[in-house]
């Protein structure tokens, strides 16, 4: 609600769930090591790093495309740490499948409201219209917990 209301993504709030998630994966896999199921926990650290570097870098790198085209800032740091954030809890493909799952979703509002404006006829300023795109990161977030992998299961890509 934060990012919807302010376009803030605190980082009390970010960073620590960046630790957590990381914390969780460590516990998760030290938890099957230890109830007889093979489970390397650097192996698993290791994967989990990743997973937050590829996530927040994925949104860095469209952050300095877009600064290199438009010579302003499009999208915020916190929105990057929210997508470590997810990648540590939810793994690189959950990240991935949240984050495109939340680009449809801001784009499917961002015509709607293109829409209304257009039958308001209220057009003018439209493109500086600013989404919060941490509030879909995390709708697509919640859906990836309850739905995981429902878009790149490697079994079902035949990977």
């Amino acid at each position: 609600m934060l990012d919807a209301e302010h376009f803030w993504l605190p980082d009390w709030l970010t960073l620590p769930g960046i630790g957590a998630g990381f914390l969780f994966t460590l516990l998760e896999t030290w938890s099957r090591w230890y109830f007889d199921q093979p489970a390397n926990v650097l192996h698993a650290a290791w994967h989990c790093f990743l997973a937050i570097l590829v996530a927040g870098g994925i949104i860095l790198v469209i952050r300095l495309a877009y600064w290199i085209v438009r010579r302003q800032e499009g999208i915020g740091l916190g929105d990057a740490k929210l997508m470590a954030m997810l990648g540590a809890w939810l793994g690189i493909l959950g990240a991935l499948e949240a984050f495109m799952l939340a680009a449809f979703l801001a784009s499917a509002v961002a015509i709607l409201w293109l829409a209304v404006l257009a039958i308001r006829r209220k057009s003018s300023g439209w493109a500086q219209m600013p989404l919060p795109l941490g509030t879909f990161l995390c709708i697509a977030g919640i859906v990836e917990v309850f739905y995981p992998n429902w878009l790149l299961n490697p079994a079902r890509l035949g990977l």
